[in-house]
Parts: structure tokens; C-alpha cells; sequence
């Protein structure tokens, strides 16, 4: 088996896992792709906080990405009908990955359609963290990348802006705790009674 070794994490490894490059010697690159992939997330990143698109260039107001990555998106999505198919159903993937193993229902009212659920960031700072790392299947898939990390829940979305704009709690639990039959508390907490009962 042929290998080389990655300039940047000093490791020899199989060439499969450096992506192939014409313009060096070996037609490989000197990255291996776990390395590139870290780098590249690591600018996006930092783009990502100064308020900048993945390219680097200033963002279209009301999108996360610049003008000329948004019509290359589009114009993309267009000559590629069956390749939009698939990433659709990718993302599909991806949520039930998520889903499954933060919850298939809300955690506040236990609602289970999974096309309303939303991943919901139990301490707060969902905003800040979604310019970080990208916010929609980009977030979902820096989840799976970290192994499902704690400190996040599953709320339906009407919980999820709710507590957003009722300073992270619910009016489940507090205006309507008496007609949802919910105890006032915390809109993070999960209900395990509540969610048998409406199961």
C-alpha cells in the first residue's frame, strides 16, 4: 500500500486519504484530508465571526452567504435536478441521525412530527453559535462530527422560538402552564410524564 506523509499532522497514511491534486509531483496533496477538512471548517469559522460568507467576501443582506455564492447556488441547483434530489434526501438523513439521538419529540410539549423539530441549545447562545459553524444540515452535521455533544436538546419549533422570545422559557410553563397542563419551570427540562401521556 502506498503512503506519505501529511505536512501538517506529521502522520504517514494510505494516499486514499489525501485528495488528488495534478499540479504536485506525486498527485496527491501534502494535506492529508482530515487535516484540510479542520482547516477549512476553521476558516469558515472565522469568516463566520467577522460576519463574512464562506468565501470571504461580505454577505447578501438576509443570507448567510455573498451574491456571487448565492447565484452559484442557485444556477447549481438548476443545471443539477437530480443531484438537489439527493442532497434533499441527505438532509433527511442527517436529521434522523440528529433525532434519534437527541429525541424524537419535544422536550417541552411533546410534540414528534420531525419536520417542526429543531435542535435547541440548552444554556443558550444558539445565535452566536450558528454564525460560528454554520446554522441548518451545516450545524446538524457539526453535531455528528463531535459525536453528539451534551448541551443540547430537542424542542418543536414553536417551543423553540418561544422560549427564544420569552427569555428561554416557554410560556408552556408559564402563561399557558395551566392549559397545556404543563408544571412552570424550565422550557429545557425534559418531561418525560408529559411525553408518555401524549404518546
Amino acid at each position: 500500500m502506498e503512503t506519505k506523509r501529511c505536512w501538517k499532522c506529521t502522520h504517514t497514511k494510505p494516499l486514499t486519504e489525501f485528495h488528488k491534486n495534478r499540479t504536485t509531483s506525486d498527485g496527491y496533496e501534502q494535506v492529508c484530508k482530515p487535516c484540510k477538512a479542520n482547516e477549512s471548517a476553521l476558516r469558515r469559522q472565522r469568516r463566520a465571526s467577522a460576519g463574512l460568507c464562506h468565501c470571504g467576501r461580505e454577505r447578501k443582506i438576509g443570507y448567510n452567504t455573498c451574491s456571487i455564492c448565492v447565484e452559484k447556488s442557485l444556477l447549481w441547483g438548476r443545471s443539477n435536478p437530480n443531484k438537489k434530489e439527493d442532497g434533499i434526501a441527505w438532509r433527511k438523513s442527517v436529521r434522523a441521525r440528529i433525532f434519534a439521538h437527541y429525541g424524537k419529540q419535544c422536550a417541552c410539549c411533546g410534540f414528534s412530527c420531525q419536520d417542526f423539530l429543531t435542535i435547541n441549545h440548552i444554556n443558550g447562545g444558539g445565535n452566536q453559535h450558528r454564525k460560528e459553524v454554520g446554522g441548518g444540515t451545516i450545524f446538524y452535521s457539526w453535531l455528528i462530527r463531535h459525536n453528539f455533544p451534551s448541551g443540547f436538546n430537542t424542542l418543536c419549533y414553536n417551543c423553540n422560538c418561544a422560549a427564544g422570545h420569552n427569555g428561554g422559557i416557554c410560556p408552556h410553563k408559564t402563561s399557558c402552564a395551566d392549559s397545556a397542563k404543563l408544571p412552570a419551570g424550565n422550557a429545557y427540562a425534559i418531561l418525560p410524564e408529559i411525553v408518555a401521556e401524549r404518546a
